[in-house]
């Protein structure tokens, strides 16, 4: 049935033969009297022609049994080749790398762009916690044992970023990220974000040097996403995140808290483009003027309201 061969249809070699691409026959003839030989059983992937012409990929395995013979199974991995080759396509896009490991065995999995990621070549290095871990940087290594150790001591999830010296010298940020899928089994990813990390530094920069702050303001969960200016502008530690309504409130001269609390309301429940003027109390006891302006992102559609803006 899996082959769409007639029910009549009777196995020999060579007509199996007949049924194997081309080439990929001499391959697995040349495996199947290897087997002959040594009276063993073999695993092997090879195509084989539909009734319509075209060609699926299988896997086969078979093993002696007592009775002299061999038992085997063959399996059509066709689609699932196909997914494998996406999803690394995806990655090598995407530059995401994925790799497993299991805990009790010991046992790590990478996948190619894990390895590129990590700038190690998979026909020489093999999948181990000591090779990952020596990229680490000198100066990274003490708070990420101690993160991943407590993590996977409770056996739960971790993400964090941190910078690995490639063999080839090369100094790259890596964001990685780990899952329990399974009793004992970890998964998880690792991206290279290091033009992502030049790319916000030097954002970082500009706005220092303009005194320009951004920020991002969430109406679903209220919560406010401040740039590393806007907390130097407002003079609350940049530990502090999320930034919660009553932390901003708290940065307002008493006297502009009302107008501007009536203000923001009115954007709630109608967002639309604001610019206002306010005066600020920073710890030190100094009173500031900013010019805020926010406008509402559209792409982020009615049920998370977001509105995106400047301080300065």
């Amino acid at each position: 049935q899996m082959l769409g061969l007639d029910e009549d249809w009777r196995f020999s070699r060579e007509r199996w033969f007949d049924l194997i691409h081309p080439d990929d026959r001499d391959r697995v003839r040349s495996i199947y009297e290897e087997a002959d030989a040594r009276s063993a059983g073999s695993s092997i992937q090879f195509q084989l022609r539909q009734p319509d012409g075209s060609y699926r990929l299988y896997f086969e395995q078979s093993e002696p049994n007592d009775a002299g013979t061999l038992t085997g199974i063959l399996w059509d991995i066709t689609d699932l080749t196909r997914a494998q080759r996406n999803m690394m396509e995806a990655q090598r896009i995407a530059r995401i790398g994925s790799w497993e490991w299991e805990v009790d065995d010991d046992r790590h999995w990478w996948t190619d762009e894990c390895y590129r990621i990590l700038g190690l070549d998979p026909e020489t290095v093999p999948a181990t916690e000591e090779a990952w871990d020596s990229l680490t940087h000198p100066d990274d290594i003490a708070w990420t044992d101690v993160e991943f150790i407590e993590a996977t001591t409770a056996r739960r999830g971790y993400s964090y970023q941190y910078r690995i010296i490639r063999p080839d010298g090369q100094v790259r940020t890596v964001f990685e990220t780990g899952e329990v899928i399974a009793a004992g089994k970890y998964a998880g990813t690792v991206m290279d974000v290091t033009e992502r990390v030049k790319i916000e530094a030097r954002l970082a920069e500009s706005q220092r040097m303009a005194k320009l702050g951004t920020w991002e303001w969430n109406m679903a969960t209220d919560e406010r996403t401040w740039s590393e200016e806007c907390y130097r502008l407002y003079g609350v530690s940049p530990s502090v995140k999320p930034v919660t309504r009553a932390i901003w409130r708290a940065t307002v001269h008493p006297d502009d808290l009302p107008a501007l609390q009536d203000l923001l309301a009115g954007i709630e429940e109608n967002p639309h483009p604001y610019s206002y003027r306010c005066r600020i109390r920073r710890p030190d006891g100094t009173i500031r003027i900013t010019q805020v302006h926010g406008e509402p992102v559209a792409d982020f559609g009615p049920n998370n309201p977001i509105i995106t803006g400047t301080t300065l």
